[in-house]
C-alpha cells in the first residue's frame, strides 16, 4: 500500500459487524452491490463487476431527480475477503478512459467482532480531492459502509 498523502487522499477506517466473506459478497454480487453502494436517496440501477485484474467495474447511479450517471472503471486488484482496487481512470482491460477522478482502495481484514474496513480514495490533483470532500465524501461513503455493514450482516446469518 503506497503512504497516504493527505493532501491528494481520503480515508475512512471502520470497524463493521459482519465477516470479511460476507463484505466480499457484497462486492462482487451485482445484486447485492446495488442495495447498498449509493448513499440514499440515489439509486444503484445496476452493476457489472469482473473480480480479477483489469475486469469491469461499472454501474449506473441514479439520482433524485432522476438524472443517471454512468461509471465506468476497471479493477485494479481484487484479493479474495482481504482487497479490492478499482479505478475510473481506466475501463476495463486497462484502456484509458479520456477522464478519470480517482482510485479507491478497500481492504479488509477480520477483527473480533467482524471486520476491519479500511478505505482510501487517491485523487490525482488537491483540487479533486478538495471536490470530492465538499461532494459529501465523509458522510456519503459512511452512508454506503453502514448500509453494506447491514446488507452483509444479512448473509452473516
Amino acid at each position: 500500500m503506497t503512504d497516504l498523502d493527505p493532501h491528494l487522499d481520503l480515508e475512512i477506517l471502520r470497524d463493521l459487524a459482519a465477516s470479511p466473506a460476507a463484505i466480499w459478497q457484497c462486492w462482487k454480487d451485482p445484486a447485492l452491490f446495488c442495495k447498498w453502494f449509493t448513499p440514499k436517496p440515489v439509486k444503484t440501477l445496476n452493476a457489472q463487476i469482473e473480480m480479477t485484474s483489469g475486469g469491469r467495474f461499472n454501474n449506473t447511479m441514479q439520482m433524485p431527480d432522476d438524472t443517471k450517471i454512468e461509471n465506468k472503471g476497471c479493477i485494479l486488484m481484487a484479493i479474495p475477503e482481504r482487497r479490492i482496487i478499482f479505478t475510473d481512470t481506466l475501463s476495463h482491460g486497462f484502456r484509458p478512459q479520456p477522464k478519470g477522478f480517482m482510485t479507491a482502495d478497500i481492504t479488509m481484514m477480520a477483527s473480533p467482532n467482524g471486520c476491519r474496513y479500511y478505505v482510501r480514495v487517491m485523487h490525482s490533483s488537491a483540487k479533486d480531492r478538495e471536490k470530492h470532500f465538499d461532494m459529501g465524501f465523509v458522510e456519503g461513503w459512511n452512508q454506503t459502509i453502514t448500509q453494506l455493514e447491514e446488507t452483509a450482516k444479512s448473509l452473516d446469518k
